[in-house]
């Protein structure tokens, strides 16, 4: 028997336990989170979008405070290149592959810069996060807060979305102390 066959067959059954192991992770993350609702689809609007970036990063959308802990239900699961169009009803993003999702502009709990999230870092304020509420389940009775991470490469182009997204937040009413 030739020298190379048993490195050949280890690598190839190690590479197979590594593709398995990954499958049942993803399995197990999938059935953890099957309570969470998969997002609205975009409503058809007919106002002008109060902007649209085509070239965008759709990194992840993780649990609020958790960046290590994936929403993986469709079509928040996978990271890839997008597009955002703001609507005054929400923001509605086009990841490439997937179907578009919404976010309800009264489920915005805050728009934020950030540095890092899963299986990314970029340079200080390098990530635009948007802080929202995901249905729980489909009756949408209970809410997970969530942070959809988007890369924009270019600074203007980022600042022109996070203006946008900024626009749609809800002010809060002053406190006692605050009106006095």
């Amino acid at each position: 028997m030739d020298d190379r066959v048993l490195p050949a067959a280890l690598t190839i059954v190690a590479f197979l336990v590594i593709v398995a192991l990954m499958w049942l992770g993803w399995r197990r993350r999938t059935r953890a989170q099957a309570g969470i609702a998969t997002p609205l689809s975009p409503p058809q609007s007919t106002e002008q979008p109060l902007g649209h970036w085509h070239d965008v990063h759709y990194v992840s959308t993780s649990r609020t405070g958790d960046t290590l802990d994936r929403i993986v239900v469709p079509p928040l699961g996978f990271r890839g290149r997008a597009e955002v169009t703001v609507l005054r009803e929400g923001p509605v993003v086009r990841i490439a592959g997937e179907r578009a999702f919404f976010i309800p502009a009264a489920d915005i709990e805050a728009t934020i810069d950030g540095t890092v999230t899963i299986d990314r870092v970029v340079e200080n304020g390098g990530l635009t996060i948007i802080r929202w509420l995901l249905p729980a389940d489909d009756t949408a009775n209970d809410r997970v807060s969530v942070e959809t991470s988007l890369r924009v490469v270019d600074a203007t182009a980022r600042e022109q979305l996070k203006t946008a997204l900024h626009s749609l937040q809800r002010t809060p009413a002053p406190t006692t102390e605050e009106s006095s």
